[in-house]
């Protein structure tokens, strides 16, 4: 008996979770209501933060600009073992590095063979990227270039 009533429980339940939401003239819709009504303040949508006004302050990109409008060279023919540090110590010999990106298969980690460098100031990255290029590297011949936006 306790099996078939497990049964009648689950088909009851079933049946509830596909049934359509009550018509507005249902005597039901008054309690569905609240919880399918916009927030106070009417209807919201997600706006990214680098899309959103914002207040003095608040600005979440580098006093300077945002990174995009940092000084870049791609790197390309590295070794899939070189890490970032390696070109961060490699690079800053030439001044100051913002940013070390090494592009990076997603399932396994390993290096794709191209990095890109940012530097605060371009005029320190158009050196590094004239004494860098053709240059050996970890038994590798280094392409460097400016990057692409």
């Amino acid at each position: 008996m306790r099996h078939h009533n497990n049964q009648l429980a689950q088909s009851h339940l079933k049946n509830h979770l596909t049934e359509t939401p009550p018509l507005a003239g249902d005597e039901d819709a008054e309690a569905a209501a609240p919880a399918a009504a916009p927030a106070a303040g009417g209807p919201s949508k997600y706006v990214p933060p680098s899309m959103r006004n914002r207040g003095p302050g608040e600005s979440m990109s580098r006093p300077g600009g945002s990174r995009d409008d940092l000084p870049t060279l791609r790197v390309t023919n590295i070794s899939e073992d070189t890490q970032e540090n390696d070109l961060r110590e490699l690079f800053g010999s030439f001044g100051r590095v913002a940013r070390v990106y090494v592009g990076r298969d997603r399932d396994t980690g390993v290096g794709k063979g191209f990095a890109f460098v940012s530097f605060e100031d371009r005029e320190v990255a158009r050196r590094a990227m004239e004494k860098t290029n053709g240059r050996g590297y970890d038994s590798l011949i280094l392409n460097v270039q400016w990057s692409r936006k």
